[in-house]
């Protein structure tokens, strides 16, 4: 993809990204309302048309977009969240919004974003996770009172609810990660010791946290800033870890035992300037020659 010629508007995509994937194809929210949807397999790489304005386009945090697919309706939908108002009042501090939510549909004859619902809290910095059947969006720490649950739209009825937020859940994009493990909703966070790490797991009926498993390594390298599963196989979990570095592990779940897999510093990404700090963003992925532009009208 870095041999692919970008669009002008693709200058819009920060230096910072949450890219979304489901089937082989990639959302990539930008800091403006621009949307772009690629697929590496097929080098394809096509801007969305134009979505409804984001009065914070200015805000601080990464700009994010979802990917899902609607298996009732043997559709991809790509869906976004901007501001209509966000301020925050004086001399409280209380945050003031109002947002809303929109999806694309490829094959959509119209070719244009479509409203739904407004989400009923603000969404903040967690990333979100697409499941089998739902989009989750992280809310808003700041919002007064604090928001107790995490949003969850349906792709098949394009809907809102709201499920319970996992254990000491923190709203913050920097040690926070949820996660699709083998289509079940999970979520980590540190354990009582530094380099322990506790796995939750949303049950099936959207109620409750469950605990899936304890990463406790006896490696003291391992580091505590950050633990992303990314997929889960025959009882092991895929996961980056990082402190000052950035490393690859397979997590066994029953043991809690660590394999190292490969150090992500190491990757050398030929033409790509990485002369100031880089944070890798990792996602797994599965190659796919579902084609864009089959869907374009």
């Amino acid at each position: 993809m870095l041999e692919k010629a970008c669009p002008p508007e693709a200058e819009g995509i920060t230096n910072v990204i949450y890219p979304m994937h489901c089937d082989g194809l990639v959302a990539i929210a930008t800091g403006t309302d621009q949307v772009f949807l690629c697929n590496p397999a097929t080098k394809e790489f096509v801007a969305l048309p134009l979505g409804t304005p984001d009065v914070d386009i200015h805000r601080m945090r990464p700009p994010s977009a979802a990917i899902g697919y609607d298996q009732w309706k043997n559709q991809y939908v790509v869906a976004r969240y901007f501001y209509r108002r966000r301020c925050y009042k004086k001399p409280s501090g209380k945050l003031d919004y109002d947002i809303g939510h929109e999806v694309f549909t490829l094959g959509n004859n119209s070719w244009s974003w479509e409203a739904t619902a407004d989400p009923p809290h603000a969404i903040g910095d967690t990333p979100p996770v697409c499941t089998r059947d739902a989009i989750y969006w992280g809310c808003d720490g700041s919002e007064d009172p604090r928001p107790s649950s995490l949003m969850r739209f349906s792709l098949r009825y394009r809907t809102f609810d709201l499920v319970p937020c996992p254990p000491r859940f923190a709203y913050n994009s920097g040690i926070e990660h949820l996660a699709d493990l083998g289509g079940k909703l999970c979520h980590v966070n540190i354990a009582t010791s530094e380099t322990a790490f506790d796995v939750w797991q949303l049950a099936d009926d959207g109620t409750l946290w469950l605990p899936r498993c304890r990463i406790d390594p006896d490696d003291v390298s391992f580091g505590s800033d950050a633990f992303l599963p990314l997929l889960a196989a025959g009882g092991r979990m895929l996961t980056m870890v990082s402190d000052v570095d950035q490393r690859l592990y397979w997590c066994d779940e029953r043991s809690g035992d660590v394999e190292k897999v490969m150090d992500l510093e190491d990757i050398d990404l030929e033409g790509w300037d990485d002369s100031n700090y880089c944070i890798h963003h990792v996602v797994p992925y599965r190659e796919s020659l579902i084609s864009i532009r089959n869907y374009m009208v």
